[in-house]
């Protein structure tokens, strides 16, 4: 059993399904190789991503808070939305979601959320088009 080659094999980044597939061997045989070899094992299953830096999720979340869309975001980055997620909740707490309103907003418009302060006095709408 050649179990330098199992492990120069698993080191680059093959998968022991990969070696069994490549050299031909079962499971047992290729783990028992890699462990003659002196191979650190990787946990089983799908490759973990490496930690986002803190750079990248500040350049991110510098782009998110240029009032852009989740999406757009992304497409201007040129990253997935799980990147934009991840960055954009890396710096604290995310914008309110943008809200449609049709009685408010034309076809296609879109507008923000009100904003309520505690304590604030409540506006009203004096019937001439404008708040008091």
């Amino acid at each position: 059993m050649p179990a330098a080659e199992f492990g120069r094999a698993y080191d680059a980044g093959l998968s022991v399904r990969g070696c069994m597939t490549r050299f031909g061997y079962t499971r047992v045989m290729v783990e028992s190789a890699l462990r003659e070899a002196g191979t650190v094992m990787r946990p089983p299953g799908r490759a973990h991503a490496a930690p986002m830096s803190a750079e990248y999720a500040a350049q991110i979340r510098a782009v998110y808070d240029s009032g852009l869309r989740m999406r757009q975001t992304a497409e201007k980055i040129g990253c997935g939305l799980r990147a934009v997620t991840k960055g954009v909740t890396a710096g604290g707490a995310m914008r309110p979601p943008v809200r449609c309103r049709a009685a408010d907003a034309g076809a296609g418009e879109r507008s923000q959320p009100a904003r309520v302060t505690r304590g604030a006095p409540a506006l009203r709408c004096s019937g001439k088009g404008s708040l008091t």
